[in-house]
Order: C-alpha cells, then structure tokens, then sequence
C-alpha cells in the first residue's frame, strides 16, 4: 500500500495540483482487465484525526508526509466501501506512520469507521495521547511483560510461571477513564505500590514515567529492552509484511460460561470442529479440490478463566482434503480426532475443571498432498472389473462376510458368479514351476574333511579349514 501511494505521489507532485483538486488514484495498471480507480479532493483526509488539534490543513503544512497519510485514508476508506458492497461485511481502519499507530488507532472507533495519525498535531499532543493507553495493547508487551512490569513498578508478586494472565484485558475502550479533580493536572508519575490484587493501571504514560533504559535493559535483556522502551514512545521500526496468499494456520474459537461436564465440552468442540471443515472448504478448495493442506490439527483449552492454555495436537486426518466422501463423513472423521485430543487433556487435569476457552486449529498448511485415506478406499464402491471373485469365494466364512460387508458386495453376486479355471490351473502352474532344491542330489556338492571326517559342502571348505587352524593356535597358546 505505501509503494503504491509512493508512486502515486511521485507521479502527481511535479503536476503541483491545487490544494482540494479532484485526483484519481489507479490501483491497477491501466493494461489491467478491469482497472480499479478512486477519485478523492488533493490534500484532504477522511476519518477522525487522533488526536484531535485546531490546526486545519493548508498549503503550507502539506508535507510529503501529510500527504502520504492523506491519501492513505482515501484508500482505506475505498477498501471498506468495497468490502461492505461485496460481502456486506463493515471493518474499521487506521492509518498511521507505523503499524504500532496504525493498530491502536483501528480499534478506535469499531465497527465501521476509521481513523488518522493527526499529522498536525505537536509532538507533545501525539505523546500525552499516547500515553493514555494501556500498556498491554502495545504490540510487543504481551503477558508475562506486564506483569514484570508490575512488580517492579507496582510492587505486585509475580503469578506462578504458566499462570499469567492480562489483568487490563477487558472489552471496550482501550483508554484508561481516570477521573482527575477539577484543576489538577494528571501525573502519570503518581502512584503508590500495591502490594495485594491487580488494581493498578498500568499505562504508557505510567510506565514510561516510572522507569528508565536501563531498567528495560536490566528486565528484558539487551536485544528485547530496547525495542520495548522505544515502543513506549511511539518509534516501531518492524518492518510490514505483505500478507501471503494462505496464512500458516486457521482456526476457530469460543468462549464458554459453563462448561464443566465432558458431555458439554464434547459438544462444544465438535460444533467448532464442523465449523473449522467449512471455513477449511471455503479458504483452502478451489473448485472441488484443496490447494493448501493443512498437515496438524490443534485443540487448545484454557482450564478456568485464569489459567494458562493448554494445547494437544495430532496428524491431521486425511478424509479432511478426500472430496469423495460427504461432508458430514469428513466431518465426523476430524472430530474423532478433536474428541480424543480433547479426553487426553482433561485428563491429565484435576477435579472441578471448568473449560473457559476452546480452539481448533489447522496448522502447517503445506502444498504438497498428503497420501489418501483409508476411509476413503473403505467408503468407495468398488467396480465389477476391479474384484476377483473366485479369491471370495475361497475365503473362510467369517472373513468373507467382513470383506463383502466392508466393499458393499453383494451376497447375490457372489452366488452368480462361478469360480473359473483360471485360479486353479495358475495354481497348478506355481507348483510345476516350483524348485525348492529336494530333488538336487546334494551329496555330489559336499567333501569330506580330512581332519574332522565331517561332509560338509565344498564352497565352506576354506572356512571349515581356518576353523581347524584356530583350534591348533588356541591350543599352542595355552600350552
């Protein structure tokens, strides 16, 4: 998306347009079957400015910069538009400078507008905003992060390792509502130590007021600190990935007020495994056949609202990707699978467990087509010029009755169809051409040793010679 508004920039500047001029921005080539295009008013944006400032844009204070954000909302905002007339679906947007920005201010204003990095706004105004985050919603400060973060700065006790939790991850806002008295100025430096529960907030103002580099480089190591620290600040240099035709794994998931029973839990984790197959049908078949195939499939549970998750996998069944078999067929196939990850687990747990969240994942999506399943060649009629009846009808009553009942062969058949000479007559045919060696007259290979008087065969003669050698020496030493 930046390349292509760079180009677009890069083409458009030395025309020097007029400040609310109508531009058209080309999406595709022009040699493009059906090229995509958008029109917008040159140096205006559209969306909420974050934060918000009095200064209007004129030009003057069109930089390249400002245009780049510009026109960028423009483009998100054709996006949206498209996305709700296709598929009615509405989304929210932020851009910004870097993705850092550009993610916290997308969850702004859900579930269908967006908003822009205000590049008007003083660095003063972009820091006090954000420092009003929760510092949890910065990409990189994950679990364990603001918990250390915590007990060095709130004093609070550290939870066992594998219990971590976000203690600020709640709905809503992302914003700490902090009431502050009239005339008073917040001071994000305040606080005291809380030595009992999670009551605290931490935010980026309070943590990046309370500590120094040298903390974050003592906590979080030389590589890890840094990066942290800079993106208390604002400063993401990660640089953007374009996002690949198929991800590496996908997977649903669902939360559960009250799910203690195995009855329930087994419910629950085969609705979600059916929905997995659909949406596995829907991102991963081109026609009537996969192109991506998913190689493990994964449950994970988290054991109380609290705890940590806990995750099992296994070799993705086969019948998933056989488009032979009926879906409900596929589906119950990977749901036998789901089923017995999801015993496994809860059985190595303690009474009283009690599911709070479970996902089912397909992961390691590879391109290569795995071996055909078995259910598959068990479930497909097989055809009249494919089965050998008289082998059938040789078998033994009770495996014959299995053989027939598992193929789908009829009993009638069987009774049609006479047994040909054509087994027998190759089977009498094996026996003639059969040469087992009895009939060799074995005497005339053998010789008699001179030493022992045994007959043995002439090709172990040297061998039976060394023998006798080593019982001379064996001899000599002992003597």
């Amino acid at each position: 998306m930046t390349d292509q508004i760079n180009a677009h920039l890069q083409s458009l500047l030395p025309l020097r347009p007029h400040t609310g001029s109508e531009q058209t921005f080309h999406i595709d080539p022009p040699n493009a079957q059906s090229p995509r295009t958008f029109t917008y008013a040159y140096g205006s944006h559209t969306g909420f400015l974050e934060p918000a400032c009095d200064i209007k844009p004129s030009p003057s204070n069109l930089s390249y910069p400002v245009l780049q954000l510009c026109v960028a909302s423009h483009f998100a905002q054709y996006i949206r538009v498209a996305l709700f007339s296709a598929l009615g679906y509405t989304t929210s947007a932020g851009i910004g400078s870097t993705k850092l920005v550009a993610k916290l201010l997308s969850d702004l204003h859900k579930p269908a507008l967006q908003s822009v990095q205000n590049p008007y706004a003083t660095e003063e105004k972009r820091q006090e905003w954000f420092d009003n985050f929760k510092v949890e919603k910065l990409c990189g400060f994950g679990f364990r992060t603001g918990w250390i973060l915590r007990h060095y700065i709130f004093g609070e006790p550290m939870p066992p390792k594998g219990e971590y939790g976000d203690p600020d991850k709640v709905n809503g806002t992302f914003f700490e509502e902090t009431t502050i008295p009239d005339g008073e100025a917040m001071s994000f430096a305040d606080g005291q130590p809380n030595k009992g529960a999670v009551t605290a907030d931490l935010t980026v103002g309070k943590v990046r007021t309370s500590t120094t580099p040298q903390d974050f480089h003592a906590w979080f190591g030389g590589r890890l600190g840094p990066r942290l620290w800079g993106l208390l600040h604002g400063v993401d240099d990660a640089e953007v990935i374009p996002t690949p035709a198929f991800p590496k794994q996908i997977s649903v998931e669902d939360s559960y007020p009250d799910n203690h029973s195995m009855t329930t839990l087994l419910n629950g984790v085969a609705t979600l495994t059916r929905s997995l197959v659909r949406r596995l049908d829907l991102e991963l078949k081109e026609g009537d056949a996969y192109v991506r195939f998913p190689k493990t499939l994964r449950l994970t549970m988290r054991n109380g609202w609290q705890g940590s998750r806990e995750s099992k996998s296994t070799r993705m069944p086969v019948e998933l990707i056989d488009m032979t078999l009926l879906v409900e067929k596929r589906v119950e196939m990977v749901g036998r699978a789901t089923g017995s990850l999801a015993r496994a687990m809860v059985a190595g747990w303690s009474p009283g467990w009690k599911v709070g969240i479970i996902n089912v994942a397909a992961a390691d999506l590879s391109e290569q087509m795995p071996g055909r399943g078995i259910q598959g060649l068990l479930d497909k009629p097989r055809l009249e010029e494919e089965i050998d009846w008289d082998i059938i009808k040789e078998l033994p009553e009770d495996i014959r009755i299995e053989v027939m009942k598992r193929y789908h062969l009829s009993p009638e058949k069987l009774n049609a169809v006479p047994i040909t000479k054509k087994h027998a007559q190759t089977e009498m045919d094996e026996e003639d051409d059969w040469d087992d060696g009895d009939d060799e007259d074995e005497e005339d290979s053998k010789a008699t040793c001179n030493i022992c008087g045994f007959k043995i065969f002439v090709w172990m003669s040297d061998a039976h010679a060394r023998y006798h050698d080593s019982l001379v020496q064996h001899s000599i030493s002992k003597s």
